[in-house]
């Protein structure tokens, strides 16, 4: 498991035989994102699915990427039947079938497994820390192929914030940001914001 501290004129990617990748006439479907951490603290979980979901949304669609709506992900995953709170569920042909019955080129998934957070002494003050470890992957349903595929990462978070839970939240964000920057990389950023739906 890894620990992470936290215009477009080439938008191919190539590499590891994934074949080439132009994000303006790729469909991305994201299904809505999972925590099974078991947190007791409703709203800090709920926050923790609303980061990984937005940061998800923000990093293709600022690269271009065509974005199923999130309508679209729900009604994938409500169809399937597929519960994923179920580790046993947690397969790539899984995936692979939902993406197929969607209509999608890429699929997108993450699960939230484990939250916690922890203070530390130095000298002169307590430190506080946001922990959240999590598994994405992301698929290339019609080539059958997986570009990330479901590592374990920890993100952390020191910032500055009022509270621990807040902390945990942003892990979610730094620890997603990280994993999928090498992916992502090859994929210049496009500024026109609007094209973010």
């Amino acid at each position: 498991m890894k620990r992470l501290f936290g215009i477009a004129s080439i938008c191919l990617f190539a590499s590891a035989g994934y074949g080439q990748i132009n994000p303006s006439t790729t469909k991305v479907l994201f299904l809505p994102s999972l925590n099974t951490s078991g947190d007791k603290y409703k709203k800090m979980v709920e926050g923790q699915i609303k980061e990984a979901d937005d940061t998800l949304r923000r990093l293709f669609g600022e690269r271009g990427f065509v974005l199923a709506t999130e309508e679209d992900g729900r009604t994938a995953l409500t169809k399937s039947g597929i519960d994923f709170t179920d580790e046993e569920n947690h397969r790539k042909d899984i995936l692979y079938k939902i993406g197929e019955e969607a209509g999608t080129d890429l699929i997108v998934f993450t699960i939230i497994t484990r939250t916690w957070q922890k203070t530390t002494q130095d000298l002169f003050f307590d430190k506080l820390e946001g922990f959240a470890t999590m598994k994405t992957w992301v698929l290339d349903v019609k080539n059958k192929k997986p570009l990330v595929s479901g590592t374990t990462i920890e993100g952390v978070s020191r910032r500055n914030g009022p509270t621990g839970s807040l902390r945990q939240i942003r892990a979610v964000r730094i620890g997603l940001e990280s994993q999928l920057k090498e992916f992502l990389q090859p994929f210049a950023k496009i500024p026109d914001k609007a094209l973010i739906p």
